[in-house]
């Protein structure tokens, strides 16, 4: 029982990820156009991705580098 609820947890944690590290990235500050696109051809995901992701590159490279450095501090123990 303990190993189905980490695997469902683990597989909500992931949508949940991709929803609001990828999705919100890429509704940005147009969430009306955002919507439009996606409503009238919802296969252009990809593009609207492309095109404004580029935009928070920085955000990304900032998490990344926290998370190496977070998981460099678990790994010496530091407590």
């Amino acid at each position: 029982a303990a190993a189905w609820a980490q695997h469902k947890l683990q597989a909500w944690y992931f949508w949940f990820q991709l929803f609001f590290v990828c999705l919100i990235a890429a509704i940005g500050t147009n969430v009306i156009g955002f919507t439009q696109v996606m409503f009238t051809d919802p296969f252009s995901l990809p593009g609207v991705l492309a095109d404004t992701l580029p935009s928070a590159t920085h955000y990304y490279m900032n998490y990344l580098v926290m998370q190496w450095t977070t998981q460099a501090l678990v790994l010496t123990r530091y407590i």
